[in-house]
C-alpha cells in the first residue's frame, strides 16, 4: 500500500494554498496502490440522464498533498438524483497518469428525518454549496459512513466530518495508516468516531441492514467494505466490492474539456496520431481506463520500444495533453461487449423486485434483480 507517512496528520491540518503540479511535473510512476487500485473500484458506469455541470469556482482543495493524485488542488463536483426524493450522489475525479475514474458520494434522505451520507469526498465550497439544499429540505446530517480503509476515501472522510460536527461519524472497525499506525485523531477524523459493527439490522433510525466485508489483502493491509441496504427505498450502498462497466464515459469525466484530456490522451493508438474530441474517440480513450484501472497491465497493452516513445514525445502534436508530450504505450484493439459482459460477471440473483445500487466509486445503476449480499 503506497501511503505517504504524513498522508493523514496532512488531512487535519488547514494547509495553505498550493499550486498543483503540471500533468508534466508529477512522476508517472506513483505507486500501484494509489495509483490503480482505486481505479479497479472505480470503472464506471451506467450514465444517469440530468446530470448537473458546474463551473470550477468553489472546487479548490488545499488538502490535496495528503494524498498528490489528479485533479490536485481543484475538484469539481457533478450532482446527481439516483432516486427520486431519496438518493443523491456527489461525484469527483482521482487518479494518476490520466487514469481518472470516478470516486463517489451518496446521500440518503432518512424516513426519521435528517440525512445519511456514504463515503464522503472532499468538502469543496461547491461541493456543499450543492448539499445545502437538502439539507435546507430534508433536515441536518445525522449520519457519516466511511465504509472502507483504502486511502483515497480515508483521507476525504475527516475533514468532511470536520464540516458536520453534530453528525455521528462511523467507519468500519479496522482502520490503520501504513507505514506508522498513526491514531485516528491524526488520521484527520474528528474527536469522537463510532465503530460500526460486522453487521446489523435496524441502523440509523431503524432503516438500514449493514453487512461489512473483511479479506486480508497482505502482510501489512486489510480490505474492507461496508455494505448498507436502505429497506424503505431499496437502496443498496456499496463502495468497492461491486464494479459496473460500460462504454460510455462517466459524466464527471466529459463535464469540463480540462478533464477530457484523460479520454483523449488514451484513445490514441501512436505518439505522433492526432484525435478529434469526438463520442467515438472518448468512448475509446474510456475504455483503455477502464482496462488500466482494473488490470493494471491488462492484455491489450502494447509497450513501446523507449527509443520511439522518447524520440517522438518532443513531436507530439497534442502538446496541450501534458506530459510532455510522453506516450510510452499503445493497446491492441479490444472487442468489448459490455452487455455480453455484464451478462458473464452477474452474480447470484436473489430479490424479485427491483434493486437500486449506488456504488461510491461508480456510477448508480439500478437492477432488475438483486446482488447475493450476505444481509
Amino acid at each position: 500500500m503506497s501511503v505517504f507517512p504524513f498522508i493523514c496528520s496532512v488531512a487535519a491540518l488547514q494547509t495553505p494554498p498550493l499550486v498543483p503540479p503540471s500533468p508534466s511535473a508529477v512522476p508517472a510512476s506513483f505507486g500501484r496502490r494509489a495509483a490503480l487500485a482505486f481505479g479497479a473500484a472505480s470503472t464506471a458506469a451506467m450514465a444517469l440522464p440530468n446530470a448537473a455541470h458546474a463551473s470550477f469556482e468553489g472546487t479548490e482543495w488545499k488538502l490535496w498533498p495528503a494524498l498528490p493524485l489528479a485533479p490536485y488542488g481543484k475538484r469539481k463536483t457533478v450532482m446527481r438524483e439516483a432516486v427520486p426524493g431519496r438518493a443523491w450522489t456527489f461525484d469527483q475525479l482521482l487518479g494518476v497518469f490520466y487514469v481518472h475514474v470516478p470516486i463517489r458520494m451518496t446521500v440518503i434522505r432518512m424516513d426519521a428525518g435528517g440525512l445519511l451520507v456514504y463515503a464522503p469526498v472532499a468538502p469543496t465550497k461547491e461541493c456543499l454549496a450543492l448539499l445545502q439544499p437538502l439539507i435546507d429540505a430534508h433536515g441536518p446530517i445525522r449520519h457519516i459512513i466511511l465504509p472502507s480503509v483504502a486511502p483515497e476515501h480515508k483521507v476525504l472522510a475527516g475533514p468532511f466530518a470536520r464540516q458536520f460536527r453534530n453528525a455521528e461519524f462511523w467507519t468500519t472497525d479496522a482502520q490503520y495508516a501504513f507505514p506508522l499506525n498513526l491514531p485516528a485523531t491524526w488520521l484527520g477524523f474528528p474527536g469522537k468516531v463510532k465503530q460500526l459493527p460486522p453487521r446489523g439490522d435496524g441502523l440509523f433510525g431503524g432503516e438500514f441492514k449493514l453487512a461489512v466485508i473483511s479479506a486480508k489483502a497482505s502482510r501489512e493491509s486489510i480490505y474492507q467494505d461496508a455494505a448498507l441496504f436502505h429497506e424503505p427505498s431499496r437502496t443498496l450502498l456499496v463502495c468497492d466490492a461491486v464494479v459496473s462497466i460500460n462504454a460510455e464515459p462517466p459524466a464527471i469525466l466529459t463535464a469540463e474539456p480540462e478533464y477530457t484530456r484523460a479520454l483523449l490522451y488514451h484513445a490514441r493508438d501512436d505518439p505522433l496520431e492526432k484525435v478529434v474530441d469526438t463520442p467515438e474517440v472518448r468512448r475509446k480513450g474510456w475504455q483503455r481506463i477502464a482496462l488500466f484501472g482494473n488490470f493494471f497491465m491488462p492484455g491489450s497493452l502494447r509497450m513501446l520500444d523507449q527509443s520511439v516513445w522518447l524520440s517522438a514525445a518532443s513531436k507530439s502534436p497534442m502538446p496541450e495533453l501534458g506530459w510532455g508530450g510522453v506516450l510510452p504505450f499503445t493497446c491492441a484493439p479490444p472487442v468489448i461487449d459490455c452487455a455480453a459482459a455484464r451478462a458473464r460477471a452477474r452474480v447470484c440473483a436473489f430479490a424479485s423486485v427491483p434493486l437500486r445500487v449506488c456504488l461510491s466509486t461508480t456510477s448508480s445503476i439500478r437492477l432488475t434483480s438483486g446482488i447475493s449480499l450476505p444481509f
